[in-house]
């Protein structure tokens, strides 16, 4: 074998590995183009999840060609075979475009090459240093997106960066480096859009799943809300739209039972089913309304039935019920103007009810001659009503009474106190009041009866006589002093005495004693026995 032939053994260029990463994988690998007899090798070696590529010589400067040039001249006299292109224009020079690989150059002779030029070889190095760059941020790419589980949610498009990512490797084992670059950039290209879109994956996940919620769809919202959480892990929408997700055919279940009793009329029912159902799952909020709208309903119920109730009470003539009812129906919607109304008209009965019923009491008492209690019924119907008649007139009456039953009463139980000139003529004046009533009660008659005896009686006398031991001086209060005496007889009217008896040298005595009326002749003893 000539040194021609092992020269291009030695320049065989590999093109750049590529494949799927799988569920396994860990490393991705990039052979790089390997160059006879001192030629750059590129390598693309793996770090933790993500490969990357050693930065290579950066061509920045012309010292650094020539010392490639140098290199390739003396070290790779033949590594690259160019042909030699006729250019007309030139006249026979041979001129090469710096963007076309020299291998691809038609109508080059391996037979005749002569040795590459060092810009040349240089251009083809930096053209498949940039395909293994670009393969490198492929793979990156590729492995990030497949940690999002992007074949759930971007498999044809993650396909076609693939497939070019493959039509580049193909390329590149060609050494058709610039086509090989441009796959491969077509292919990260849509990895990168990929990656940019999926903020609205994410969106339009948790728009589903909030959707597939409101359907009662738990199937739906768990698969929804479950990429939402492999696209951003922890996400709170996510993670409560994914719980949810566990109750919610639960939820479905008592709604749809809900439903059924509402439209059968049985609204405690139905109210009772959403209650559970807002137990299992309380941000749902179609449950939240229709529990709202039910208890209204329920609400409403009430109201009208309390309302029929009381009126149907009033009718009756029966203000309480009547009111009670109507109180009960303001618990349930305050404020409402209808059951003012009500009120306001069952108080009025109500209290015209009262009216009576205090009018009644009082002429029951006025005939049991209880004027006190009679004149607190009529007080009590004017604060009800101030405008009332029958109860001023009434209560005038009722007091007056009440008065004059006070002080004959008074005169008859103590009739002793008639036996005082001023008294007895003020019983005189109620006993001429009390004759003039008329109708005359049974009570009043006879109180007129008692207190005109008791009257009589005051003005009899009753014999009384005093004995003393003719030393001690005696005085009566009431009638004066009696002097000293052995004994003196005294007419007295009915009433208390007192008699009092003093002596120089003893201690005085006092006497009390009661002159009944209609009595026998008393004897009463004053006499001071006990010296001092």
């Amino acid at each position: 074998m000539s040194d021609k032939d092992n020269r291009a053994d030695d320049e065989k260029i590999e093109p750049a590995a590529f494949r799927s990463r799988s569920a396994d994988d860990e490393l991705q690998d990039i052979s790089a183009t390997t160059f006879t007899r001192g030629s750059i090798d590129s390598q693309i070696r793996p770090s933790g999840r993500g490969s990357h590529v050693q930065a290579k010589l950066v061509w920045g400067a012309f010292a650094v060609l020539v010392v490639v040039a140098v290199a390739v001249f003396g070290l790779l006299p033949d590594a690259v075979d160019v042909p030699p292109q006729n250019n007309p224009q030139a006249g026979g020079q041979v001129q090469n475009s710096p963007s076309q690989p020299l291998a691809n150059i038609p109508g080059a002779s391996q037979a005749e090459d002569p040795a590459p030029a060092p810009w040349q070889t240089a251009q083809i190095l930096r053209q498949k240093e940039d395909a293994e760059a670009l393969i490198e941020q492929f793979v990156r790419l590729q492995m990030e997106l497949e940690d999002t589980e992007v074949t759930l949610w971007g498999a044809e498009q993650f396909q076609q960066a693939i497939n070019l990512a493959q039509e580049g490797d193909g390329q590149f084992s060609q050494r058709d480096f610039l086509a090989a670059a441009a796959s491969y950039e077509q292919g990260l290209a849509l990895l990168q859009a990929l990656q940019e879109g999926i903020g609205a994956i994410l969106d339009s996940s948790l728009a589903k799943g909030a959707q597939s919620l409101l359907n009662y769809d738990a199937a739906g919202a768990r698969e929804a809300f479950e990429l939402a959480l492999v696209l951003e892990p922890n996400h709170p929408q996510a993670r409560s739209g994914l719980a949810r997700a566990e109750h919610l055919e639960e939820v479905a279940g008592f709604v749809q039972l809900a439903s059924r009793s509402e439209r059968q009329g049985e609204l405690e029912q139905a109210r009772d089913y959403l209650v559970q159902a807002r137990a299992l799952d309380g941000e749902d909020q179609a449950v939240a309304t229709s529990l709202q709208r039910i208890s209204g309903m329920i609400r409403d119920r009430q109201f009208d039935t309390l309302m029929s109730r009381g009126y149907s009470s009033l009718d009756a003539g029966d203000a309480k019920a009547a009111v009670r009812d109507f109180d009960e129906a303001a618990r349930i919607r305050p404020g409402s103007s209808e059951v003012k109304d009500a009120l306001a008209q069952a108080e009025s009965i109500r209290r015209l009810d009262r009216i009576a019923q205090l009018q009644s009491e009082a002429a029951r008492l006025e005939g049991e001659e209880q004027w006190s209690k009679a004149a607190e019924r009529y007080d009590t119907a004017l604060s009800l009503d101030d405008s009332l008649v029958f109860a001023k007139d009434g209560a005038q009456r009722a007091r007056e009474r009440a008065a004059l039953d006070a002080r004959m009463r008074d005169y008859i139980q103590q009739p002793e106190r008639l036996q005082a000139d001023a008294v007895y003529q003020a019983a005189g004046q109620v006993l001429q009041i009390a004759r003039s009533i008329d109708p005359r009660t049974s009570i009043l008659g006879q109180q007129i009866t008692a207190l005109e005896k008791a009257m009589a009686q005051s003005r009899q006398t009753v014999q009384v006589r005093f004995e003393s031991d003719n030393e001690t001086e005696v005085n009566l209060a009431k009638v004066g002093p009696l002097g000293v005496f052995t004994e003196k007889e005294i007419a007295l009217r009915p009433g208390t005495y007192v008699a009092t008896g003093s002596r120089n040298g003893y201690r005085d005595v006092r006497k009390t004693f009661v002159v009944g009326p209609g009595s026998e002749t008393m004897r009463i003893q004053v006499r001071c026995e006990e010296k001092i």
